[in-house]
């Protein structure tokens, strides 16, 4: 994201920073989602249902 700021003009430190926070937001909330979506897959799992 940070390469995309700057190809786009954005070069004020806050901004770049702003987006370097963003991006570590953006990454944790993938992260979880998709740590949850697998939880409910093997959950959900016929196979695993007798456990």
């Amino acid at each position: 994201m940070i390469e995309i700021a700057e190809k786009q003009g954005f070069s004020s430190p806050d901004t770049l920073l702003y987006s370097q926070k963003l991006d570590k937001v953006i990454f944790e909330y993938q992260r979880c989602t998709s740590l949850n979506s697998s939880a409910i897959e093997r959950r959900n799992s016929p196979a695993l249902s007798n456990f």
